[in-house]
């Protein structure tokens, strides 16, 4: 049915140019021609500002983008984007949540890109779980309160890519983009989304079953992103250390049978799910290594999240527990040791 809205989507701001949102920003504003503005910070953000965003691309290739809109003050903004792109760790929403909606329009689409699941999983889900509020991820209810969840569509980002210097990208591998609407209809705004992204040369299929990618893409995160972070391996190390490989299968598993009470079959199994791990992403540096080795705290909420629903499904999973109490630890030293320097 359609709702009479003309979703022609050509202005796009990115709340977060780190990997993920500088390698969407550079193709969105390259290829798909869109007007495109960057939130940044840091030297990353001085590097893009005098010398424009570089993508170094899985095959070695490189393209540079020049002239980039891009600042670190939301508060400068006019607003009136068509899409806004939220890129940045999940436990940083929490502080940009308020000025969101100053830079919506009427239409304008809300975009989650983060690891582990959304603060929103449970909107619109039906069942017993309708609505809940997951604690774990929205602790203070700020973005519950502050994101209007209306405009949600949310995206998966099925790839690996780091920031291999101040201003330049470096693609490891990976172009998935999948996209869902919380209530699970092929809306016309998503269809939007989607051929935009698609033009910007990514597949971005939308997908009714999209709290199925969400686990799907979960089984890595909360299984590679912790163990590289409390070890310093890379994910070929994991997948090819025995220990740290049938670690990550018993861990995989239990996630599985959570994903199962929430009605959710993975179309990729467990085992099938490490080989690729282990035959495609190769030594890359997970993004909780590569904020560890900066010394920045980490996104504990990957593994909180999913700890906090296995006990809303009465559900065991004494190896991700165990890897959550240690990865929590972690961060506790990390944000310590980030506020002594103060």
């Amino acid at each position: 049915m359609s709702t009479g809205v003309n979703f022609q989507l050509s202005s796009f701001c990115i709340i977060g140019a780190g990997a993920i949102g500088g390698l969407l920003g550079i193709n969105l504003a390259l290829d798909a021609k869109a007007d495109v503005t960057l939130i940044a910070r840091g030297t990353h953000l001085k590097a893009i500002q005098s010398n424009g965003l570089r993508l170094i691309r899985p095959d070695g290739t490189e393209r540079l983008w020049e002239n980039v809109k891009a600042t670190d003050d939301l508060d400068s903004l006019e607003g009136d984007f068509d899409v806004i792109i939220i890129a940045v760790k999940s436990h940083q929403v929490e502080l940009i949540a308020h000025k969101i909606e100053r830079l919506c329009h009427k239409n304008t689409i809300i975009v989650t890109i983060q690891n582990g699941l959304p603060w929103w999983y449970f909107y619109k889900h039906g069942g017993e779980l309708d609505g809940m509020q997951l604690k774990s991820l929205d602790p203070t209810e700020r973005l519950w309160q502050h994101i209007r969840l209306d405009r949600i569509i949310g995206c998966i980002a099925f790839g690996a890519a780091s920031i291999s210097s101040p201003g330049v990208i470096h693609h490891s591998e990976g172009y998935g983009f999948p996209l869902g609407e919380p209530n699970r209809t092929n809306s016309e705004r998503a269809t939007a989304l989607s051929k935009v992204l698609t033009t910007a040369g990514f597949r971005a299929p939308v997908r009714k079953d999209f709290r199925e990618e969400v686990w799907l893409k979960l089984l890595g995160n909360l299984t590679f992103n912790p163990i590289s972070a409390l070890t310093g391996a890379t994910v070929a190390d994991i997948t090819n250390y025995q220990q740290a490989s049938d670690l990550c299968r018993d861990m995989m598993l239990e996630a599985e049978q959570v994903a199962k009470q929430l009605g959710c079959t993975l179309r990729v199994s467990v085992d099938r799910r490490l080989q690729r791990a282990r035959d495609l992403v190769g030594d890359h540096k997970t993004s909780m290594l590569q904020d560890v080795e900066k010394g920045k705290p980490i996104e504990v909420d990957i593994l909180n999240g999913v700890v906090e629903v296995a006990s809303l499904t009465r559900s065991q999973i004494p190896a991700i527990s165990a890897i959550a109490k240690c990865t929590n630890l972690l961060n506790h030293v990390l944000e310590k040791n980030t506020k002594s320097k103060l």
